[in-house]
């Protein structure tokens, strides 16, 4: 998931997720700290500028532009 939000943002943010009905361009993606929880897609926290998700093997903290 990093990897293709990397690719995807090379010349300019265009990587998005949905999230709650609504389309989000995210410009980063970072390892998040703490255990994995739930199921891949769960959000497991809410940010001012994103969201903490689980992915297949651990959370990921996605950054909207």
């Amino acid at each position: 998931m990093r990897r293709k939000a990397a690719a995807l943002n090379v010349t300019s943010p265009q990587a998005q997720i949905r999230v709650g009905g609504t389309t989000q361009v995210i410009s980063r993606t970072d390892p998040a700290d703490g255990p994995s929880a739930g199921t891949p897609g769960t959000v497991l926290a809410e940010h001012d500028d994103g969201w903490t998700i689980q992915t297949a093997d651990h959370p990921l903290r996605f950054t909207r532009s």
